[in-house]
């Protein structure tokens, strides 16, 4: 049987990456240390600030493509839950024959170890916190570099090598790829498509990121989104699974999960399940 020169090309050529990529590994480990989860919740009024800062940059730039559940590489930036979350190689919408894991944030999976055995990769730093170690070992930074404020603007329409196309080629490469990547797509730095981010924009979301990343507000945000589903899930069951019903009731109590602190939520939320209950006995 002959083999097509194509097929073995790219045989050859997965291979040659996959190696690459151990040893890029193994460099990364030896030079910043083993990957691990890290706890980004800080109470530092400096770092609070500049995570405020960086926040209101990633939703005036960066939502527009990553806020969504089929956006680039699946990395949502919309919430703090998703950047923790990372990248996935794997399409949203593709054509396949059997049922892809689903990748749902607040519903799949709840702490950055068990979206990591789900195969997301870390777009921050999870190795050794040092301000050098947070640049050059995180993906997120290297992508902003890449089209840092002093890149020479494109004018006119934008060169062949950026292709906006929806049937483009997903390149969704981990930290220990990204030197591959950089080298064979040099323009395809972030914001991918649009204008460069200003001095300022640049400058505080990569002061952030050699902080560390730090957020304030994840716990919190956290437990009034699961209250919020978990009340969703009580009228499913109490009161069948027709969506008008749930989300009918839904809308009634998510006013008091939004305006709560989480143990106020836990009182509230099972002060309302008793009168609910009350209620449905009579």
């Amino acid at each position: 049987m002959v083999l097509n020169k194509n097929f073995i090309k790219i045989i050859f050529s997965t291979l040659i990456i996959s190696g690459c990529s151990v040893l890029a590994v193994h460099q990364y480990d030896d030079e910043y240390g083993k990957q691990r989860p890290i706890n980004r919740l800080t109470e530092n009024i400096n770092k609070i600030n500049a995570w405020k800062e960086a926040k209101e940059i990633l939703d005036d730039r960066c939502v527009v493509c990553h806020g969504c559940y089929d956006a680039p590489c699946q990395l949502n930036l919309a919430s703090f839950e998703g950047i923790e979350r990372g990248a996935s190689k794997e399409k949203v919408y593709n054509t396949r024959l059997q049922a892809a894991e689903p990748g749902r944030l607040f519903e799949d999976a709840f702490t950055v170890k068990q979206w990591r055995d789900k195969k997301y990769f870390p777009v921050l730093n999870e190795r050794n916190q040092t301000p050098e170690a947070n640049i050059s070992a995180g993906l997120m930074a290297r992508m902003l570099t890449m089209k840092a404020p002093e890149t020479p603007p494109h004018s006119g329409l934008l060169p062949d090598s950026i292709s906006i196309s929806l049937k483009r080629a997903q390149q969704c490469p981990t930290i220990e790829e990204f030197d591959h990547f950089e080298k064979n797509y040099p323009s395809w730095g972030m914001p991918y498509g649009l204008p460069a981010l200003s001095n300022r924009e640049y400058g505080s979301l990569i002061s952030w990121i050699q902080q560390g990343a730090p957020n304030y507000q994840s716990e919190e945000l956290s437990m009034k989104l699961l209250f919020v589903k978990l009340v969703a899930l009580y009228f499913v069951v109490k009161r069948g699974s027709g969506n008008s019903h749930c989300f009918g009731s839904f809308h009634d109590i998510s006013p008091i999960l939004v305006q709560c602190v989480p143990n106020q939520c836990l009182f509230r939320f099972f002060h309302f399940f008793r009168k609910q209950l009350q209620h449905n006995l009579r």
